[in-house]
C-alpha cells in the first residue's frame, strides 16, 4: 500500500466522513488496543513517544513554545512532543470550565459551606460533588511541598492548603 506510518495511524482510527471504511475485523483490533485489552495498550505508547529520541525539539524553539498551548490548536500542531501536550492542556481547559459552568448553575450554587463547627475550627468546606478536577488542581497548587533537610521532613504549617482562599 506504500502507506507511511502517519498513514497507518491515520487509517487504523477512521473518522466518520474519511473514505476508508473499515472491516467489523479491524473495528475489533481498534477496539480493543483503545480500551486497553491487550499487551501494548495506548498509555505505553504514548510513554514510548515521550521517550523517543527522535522528534526531539529544540530548546527555545517555536515547537518548544507550542508546549502546553491554549492559543494554537493541537491539531494545528505538527510534531508530537509539543501536539500531546497541548492536546492535554486544551482538553483539561475545557473539563475545567464545563465544570465552572455546572457549578455556577442556579440549582448547584458556586459557594463553600460554613457549617456551625467548621465556623469554630476556621475550616470551610469546598463541595467537589461539580468541579471534582478544578478542586484537584488547585488543591495541588496550594499545596506546599515539604521540605528536606539533613534527613528530616519539615511539613509546613504556616500555610497550609485548608487556609488558603478566594474571597
Amino acid at each position: 500500500m506504500r502507506w507511511t506510518i502517519g498513514d497507518l495511524m491515520f487509517n487504523l482510527f477512521p473518522l466518520k466522513d474519511d473514505t476508508f471504511s473499515p472491516s467489523a475485523r479491524h473495528g475489533k483490533y481498534v477496539d480493543k488496543f483503545l480500551s486497553g485489552k491487550c499487551q501494548h495498550h495506548p498509555g505505553m505508547v504514548l510513554n514510548a513517544w515521550a521517550r523517543s529520541p527522535y522528534g526531539v525539539i529544540a530548546k527555545g524553539s517555536t515547537e518548544e513554545k507550542l508546549m502546553f498551548s491554549l492559543d494554537v490548536d493541537y491539531q494545528d500542531i505538527t510534531s508530537i512532543r509539543p501536539a500531546l501536550p497541548a492536546f492535554t492542556a486544551q482538553t483539561v481547559k475545557k473539563r475545567l470550565v464545563r465544570e465552572v459552568n455546572c457549578a455556577a448553575a442556579p440549582e448547584n450554587g458556586m459557594h463553600c459551606t460554613v457549617t456551625k463547627s467548621s465556623q469554630e475550627q476556621n475550616k470551610w468546606e469546598w463541595s467537589d460533588a461539580n468541579q471534582p478536577l478544578t478542586r484537584a488542581y488547585v488543591m495541588a497548587i496550594a499545596t506546599p511541598r515539604p521540605r528536606r533537610r539533613q534527613r528530616l521532613v519539615d511539613i509546613r504549617k504556616t500555610r497550609p492548603v485548608d487556609n488558603v482562599g478566594i474571597e
